[in-house]
């Protein structure tokens, strides 16, 4: 496998369990982002989310870390803006992957 991106919501305060064991499991280089309301609520969510969050997701990651982001979730529509946020970091990842 050339890449994994895994991405999970958040519930109860923890990320999703399946996406933690797939990334216990599969060994190739990585990239896992969290999709979190606390992201809404500016630097400080970020910071939390990157904290309480993405930390799990890494140290659950069993290959090369390549990159891990925080996106903001939403209850009815998305976000202005977030659905580009999303690609650009996506293609970010790719691009250092292809690079080596």
């Amino acid at each position: 496998m050339d890449l994994l991106v895994a991405g999970s919501a958040v519930y109860f305060e923890t990320p999703v369990r399946s996406v933690l064991s797939l990334l216990r499991r599969v060994s190739a280089p990585t990239a896992v982002f969290v999709v979190c309301v606390a992201a809404r609520l500016g630097r400080w969510g970020v910071g939390y989310a990157r904290r309480r969050y993405i930390r799990r997701l890494e140290e659950a990651a069993s290959g090369e870390l390549v990159g891990s982001e925080v996106f903001r979730g939403w209850l009815f529509r998305p976000l202005e803006g977030e659905r580009g946020r999303c690609v650009r970091w996506a293609r970010e990842v790719a691009e250092r992957v292809l690079r080596g």
